[in-house]
């Protein structure tokens, strides 16, 4: 059952409320969020940073492999470091975040004051009872690769040249854009409430798979259409910071084109370093901004939901004029002051008997 939460409006919502609610949260306990959403994206910036440093050191070394040369371990243990940070414990950590974020969405709505550490103690085991899941979900993803690899390849052993292996890749996107993505939505809005149920109700991988499905029955369109709206919100933001992080790489990139030399092309890799952490500023201040706001939404509509399933509705007000019980048995209005109650019959009285029916037998006629 969940606890009370006098920070936000009873349930059901309406769409402005979950708004409403969300910004009450965020009023409280941005700050606190925004150091959580830090985490992750002060991990990707140095994984990225290391990613670039490793690359540009390593590219005098390409160039004297045609000559025997070889690479240094330094550059491949920085680039291969690197991107094991980037693809595997920025997500976790990531996951990790959302999780504390959505428990500090709840605590708060509840009239608590919780902090990053008290929110990092108290997700403790999360990612372990995820973690099946999120390699539950890698493996299709890469089994779907591997099968449009194989796609690719067959057709090109098949003798049918680039036209047909161009065809091949148009008929897969085309299955993709009908089947693949309906159905990615589908189940990512049957499983929006994951992490929710996982930080919040601390079930198992597949037990919280299983809840969060089944909040979602008979709600699917509206989860939808709630979720869709902030996600719209969150896009817009991050793309109007984009157009002009974009705008003022343009010069900087289009000169990476122009080298004539190896040496050049370092150069201007390095030049184009400082472009690339100002990028990366201006997009994890977006984050910053995105990621608390995304997660305290979803925590409301998960706390809504719960509430709408688990939660009686309150009785509909009745109308109209009925009379109040009293401790003796009803009786229209209030009794009269001086009335007693009669005396009780004498010890040897005994009621009368019933009159004979019409047909003989006793009782009434």
């Amino acid at each position: 059952m969940l606890e009370p939460t006098p920070l936000l409006r009873p349930s059901p919502l309406d769409v402005g409320d979950i708004f409403s609610g969300t910004f009450a949260v965020l009023k409280q306990r941005f700050g606190t969020f925004a150091l959580i959403t830090l985490i992750p994206v002060a991990i990707l910036m140095v994984a990225a940073a290391g990613v670039l440093l490793s690359m540009i050191a390593l590219l005098p070394e390409l160039g004297e492999m045609a000559q025997g040369g070889r690479l240094s371990p330094g550059p491949i243990s920085g680039y291969v470091g690197s991107l094991v940070v980037a693809i595997i414990i920025q997500p976790l950590v990531a996951l990790k975040a959302n999780a504390m974020m959505i428990v500090g969405s709840y605590e708060t709505a509840q009239g608590q004051a919780p902090t990053v550490g008290s929110l990092w103690r108290g997700t403790k085991g999360f990612l372990p009872r995820i973690l099946p899941l999120v390699l539950l979900f890698a493996l299709v993803f890469l089994v779907l690769y591997g099968l449009l690899i194989v796609a690719l390849v067959g057709t090109s052993a098949l003798g049918g040249g680039r036209d047909a292996a161009v065809g091949a890749v148009v008929l897969i996107f085309t299955l993709a854009i009908i089947v693949i993505i309906p159905l990615v939505i589908f189940l990512g809005i049957k499983l929006l409430y994951l992490v929710p149920v996982i930080g919040i109700e601390k079930l198992s991988s597949f037990a919280g798979m299983k809840r969060a499905w089944a909040l979602t029955t008979g709600a699917f369109w509206r989860t939808f259409g709630y979720y869709l709206l902030a996600m719209l919100l969150v896009q817009a933001g991050s793309t109007v910071v984009s157009s002009f992080v974009q705008a003022g790489m343009m010069p900087a990139l289009g000169g990476a084109g122009k080298a004539d030399s190896l040496a050049e092309l370092q150069a201007m890799f390095a030049a184009l370093v400082p472009v690339y952490l100002i990028s990366m500023a201006a997009q994890s201040l977006v984050q910053v901004m995105a990621m608390p706001f995304q997660n305290a939404y979803l925590a409301i509509m998960y706390l809504d939901q719960r509430r709408r399933q688990e939660e009686p509705a309150a009785p509909a007000p009745s109308y109209g004029w009925a009379p109040p019980p009293a401790a003796g048995g009803w009786q229209q209005g209030p009794p009269n002051p001086g009335w007693t109650p009669p005396p009780p019959p004498p010890p040897a009285w005994t009621p009368p008997p019933q009159p004979p029916s019409d047909d003989g037998r006793p009782g009434p006629s």
